[in-house]
């Protein structure tokens, strides 16, 4: 299994937000964490070499949104857009160096 890690930002209508975000990599399959406005929100999907379909939500602090993001992964960094019942999101992020 691969591990990644990377620093975060989600463009909103109420700014931009940052964040961490873990992925594991097992084969075709990714699981991982969005640490971002103050919530862990867990996620899965697949991939297949560099492009990657997830699913999850996020927390706000109104309530909780539920996404699909199809997007990019390699070991420098992400790019992804979120999809969901009203808005689409971008989120993008570097590799961070431990």
């Amino acid at each position: 299994m691969k591990e990644y890690k990377y620093t975060v930002t989600l463009e909103t209508f109420f700014g931009d937000k940052t964040g961490t975000m873990f992925f594991d990599v097992e084969d075709d399959s990714v699981k991982g964490v969005l640490k971002i406005m103050q919530h862990e929100n867990p996620f899965h999907g697949h991939i297949s070499k560099e492009e990657c379909h997830i699913i999850g939500s996020l927390k706000t602090l109104i309530n909780t949104v539920h996404y699909e993001a199809d997007g990019t992964v390699s070991e420098n960094g992400i790019s992804f857009i979120l999809v969901t019942n009203k808005h689409r999101l971008l989120l993008t992020g570097g590799a961070e160096n431990e």
